[in-house]
């Protein structure tokens, strides 16, 4: 059975890499028969094996690890349709079919008729694997200089150099799925280097030429190399290479020299060149090319890393910033609850039912008048720590603390049922808890109580104000009400609307106080005091 992945990598396209192998090793390493180009795929991250039982995945100590079907493993068997997820990239496991299986002989290279060559001499086939170089784009024909990929001139057999060439073929520059690179031969007298620039062809690069200082500027503009070639005796090669090194895109500079003329390279080295050969032969001029584009591809795969991880930290400082703004009115179960979506759907302004709970602390302006604001200061702490408490535990929304009195509802952001029965049964247990504090006031000499208002219905509750300044609020004539019956209410009492009554009826024992002429309404409103709970109340965990 013969099998073949299916890659879709984190950049780039998708492609496909049949198994020829029993042994498939797979990272973002040169040498890999997989390559690639994911920041987060470690140089060997993963072997794919072909046994007589089938094919198995090991993971090569990666620093992100592999996933198989969603799943971490260290050493599995994988199966055809099986998912592997390395880094960003995926990779999934198919079978070819046998009539498929079969390999196709690989295509001839075209036919090349040079002045000197007997039409019947026909030029070596590439090497399986091996791009053919793309033609260059029409706008860098015929718009000033012409920039012409390199010949490729047949040798025989019996050439010395044969050997060494055969050894250069076979040195990789990029992976099969990546896009051949450019690179930029900057030289006066370019045939000089032929026998170099012919080693560098055969690779599939994409070779481009420039004999002077402004052919390579058009270069940098149009097509930026991955690695550039640089002769010392090129025109101001010094100024050429500080522009080339100043160029956003623009590869390493490798310098190539004829003669030892130290000085000239020293000079170079200063305007930012990465590595100089002297007199190198093809094979030690790939070698350093393929460093040099390692090094390049490693310096890309590292600034992307570094946006990667600074559009994080920017999402993790945003995210805390939209906790922080949220934890100032909710409690954190609802926190909780609100980032599982959207918070601007979830803040957006809509009409819901809602009940509103207002309090405040009767005698608390006589109180301020009389006392130092370090004793009003302290004995608002502890109300609203107290009290705030109470709100959270039964996932009340705090709209805000104004001095003594605080505005909270029920059935926002986060939908109750029960919202009628939470604000009362808090309501309850504020007023009984807040017993032991007023003891403490009391022998202070603060004669302070508290009240309650409380009224169930429609509303619109939402992010209200401008861009610079928003407040979670609920507007309509339930809030209105509700801040009536607070003021209306004595110390020790909880009012609520008739509409609060019909929710809250088999949950609380009530005395009818009757019709209040409030104002903002025309006519009396129905108003009960809350004596006691019939039995205890405990709110449901908020999902």
């Amino acid at each position: 059975m013969t099998y073949q992945l299916q890659i879709t990598p984190s950049v780039g396209r998708r492609w496909t890499c049949k198994l020829e192998k029993p042994l498939t090793k797979i990272g973002r390493a040169a040498h890999c028969e997989v390559v690639l180009n994911d920041p987060l795929v470690s140089r060997e991250h993963a072997l794919l094996q072909i046994t007589a039982e089938g094919p198995r995945l090991e993971d090569l100590n990666s620093a992100n690890g592999t996933l198989v079907n969603d799943q971490r493993i260290t050493r599995i068997a994988l199966h055809p349709g099986d998912k592997v997820r390395l880094g960003l990239s995926e990779l999934v496991l198919e079978l070819i079919p046998e009539k498929m299986a079969a390999p196709s002989p690989p295509p001839r290279a075209p036919e090349v008729q040079e002045a000197g060559v007997s039409g019947t001499e026909q030029p070596q086939p590439s090497p399986p694997g091996r791009r053919t170089p793309e033609p260059l784009p029409p706008g860098l024909v015929g718009a000033g200089p012409t920039f012409a990929t390199a010949q490729t001139e047949p040798r025989s057999a019996s050439d010395p150099g044969s050997a060494l060439r055969a050894e250069a073929l076979a040195i990789r520059l990029f992976s099969p799925n990546q896009e051949p690179p450019v690179i930029l031969v900057a030289h006066p007298e370019c045939r000089q280097i032929e026998a170099l620039l012919r080693a560098l062809d055969e690779t599939g690069v994409r070779l481009l030429k420039a004999a002077g200082a402004e052919e390579v500027r058009q270069v940098l503009e149009t097509t930026p190399p991955d690695c550039v070639l640089l002769c010392p005796g090129t025109e101001k090669a010094a100024d050429l290479c500080q522009t080339i090194r100043s160029h956003p895109r623009a590869g390493p500079v490798v310098l190539i020299l004829r003669r030892k003329n130290w000085a000239e390279a020293a000079a170079l080295f200063r305007a930012g060149a990465d590595e100089v050969l002297q007199d190198p032969d093809p094979l030690e001029l790939l070698v350093r090319v393929r460093s040099m584009l390692e090094m390049r591809r490693l310096r890309n795969e590292a600034t992307a890393a570094t946006a990667q991880v600074e559009k994080r930290v920017s999402d993790d400082v945003s995210e805390a910033e939209r906790i922080n703004r949220l934890k100032r009115y909710l409690s954190p179960q609802l926190v909780a609850a609100v980032l599982s979506g959207e918070e601007s759907h979830v803040l957006k302004p809509t009409r819901q039912e809602v009940t509103i709970v207002f309090s405040d602390l009767r005698n608390y302006t006589h109180f301020s008048e009389v006392s130092e604001p370090e004793e009003v200061i302290t004995m608002l702490k502890d109300f609203h720590s107290l009290y705030g408490e109470i709100i959270f535990q039964y996932d009340g929304t705090l709209e805000r603390f104004a001095g003594d009195g605080v505005m909270v509802f029920f059935g926002a952001p986060v939908r109750f049922k029960d919202h009628a029965r939470r604000a009362v049964a808090m309501a309850v247990t504020a007023r009984e808890r807040l017993k032991g504090l007023r003891s403490k006031w009391e022998r202070l000499g603060y004669t302070l109580d508290i009240s309650f208002g409380i009224s169930t219905g429609y509303v619109f509750v939402g992010n209200i104000g401008f861009e610079s300044r928003m407040d979670y609020a609920a507007i309509g004539k339930t809030t209105n009400l509700a801040a009536r019956l607070c003021a209306a209410a004595k110390g020790g009492q909880i009012l609520i609307s008739r509409k609060t009554l019909f929710q809250v009826e088999d949950l609380v024992e009530v005395e009818e106080i009757g019709g209040l002429e409030v104002k903002g309404f025309s006519e009396p409103v129905m108003a009960y005091n809350v004596l006691d709970l019939k039995a205890p109340f405990v709110p449901a965990p908020v999902t």
